[in-house]
């Protein structure tokens, strides 16, 4: 008996889904990549349709899945691409958990607010004026994400990959920040320059997308 086909759930954009999508790809595992849009989602949030009230969620038959590291778990177990060495899948962890760090100090961008969207009525909460927004914009630029990819850069020293040799869904994850930050879809108001001291987490980002590029063929 097959499994049923994945239906993965999330924006037309990469934010938090785009890692999985790429694993799911790496993996050639067919899946249904259903985009939706902010009403569309709210409707779901109402439906009772997002087990943690947000996206994404992946649905497998009758189960559905949601918070996009757990998705990413399974989804790399089932693809080979999450560490059997339980010290390596630790490690892995370690990874992920950094760049949730990131993503934190990401969110007050993201949504011009300070807490972001209510969990019960979806609205922005705490509005941030301009100058608050110039002000955490030139932190983030100057002093948070400078240090905290130095810190990554540091943990992956001069492996290929944060966990050796072969490509785990932790390098995907960080490929997906750093080339969303190059291109500027991961954060408004973060400049790519915060990885201008990061030789080698750039290198590492050219390695992941030669691997990505080769799996949309």
């Amino acid at each position: 008996m097959t499994d049923p086909r994945p239906k993965l759930t999330y924006f037309d954009y990469p934010g938090l889904a785009e890692s999985i999508r790429i694993t799911l790809r790496l993996g050639k595992i067919d899946f249904e990549d259903n985009r939706v849009s902010q009403s569309e989602m709210e409707q779901l949030r109402l439906d009772g349709s997002l087990p943690t009230g947000q996206l994404p969620i992946l649905e497998i038959g009758e189960i559905r899945l949601s918070q996009s590291e757990a998705i990413l778990r399974w989804v790399g177990n089932k693809t080979g691409h999450y560490p059997k060495d339980e010290l390596l899948a630790v490690r892995c962890d370690m990874i992920l958990g950094a760049v949730v760090d990131i993503r934190k100090y990401f969110a007050p961008q993201w949504y011009g607010h300070a807490l972001g969207r209510s969990p019960v009525t979806s609205q922005l909460l705490v509005a941030l004026n301009s100058d608050q927004k110039t002000e955490i914009s030139n932190k983030l630029n100057s002093e948070v994400l400078p240090e905290l990819f130095t810190r990554l850069e540091n943990l992956l020293g001069d492996e290929p990959y944060f966990c050796g040799s072969e490509l785990m869904i932790c390098d995907i994850e960080v490929y997906c920040v750093i080339t969303g930050l190059l291109d500027g879809t991961s954060c408004k108001g973060v400049s790519p320059s915060v990885l201008d001291h990061c030789s080698k987490l750039l290198d590492f980002a050219d390695r992941v997308r030669e691997m990505v590029l080769i799996c949309k063929m």
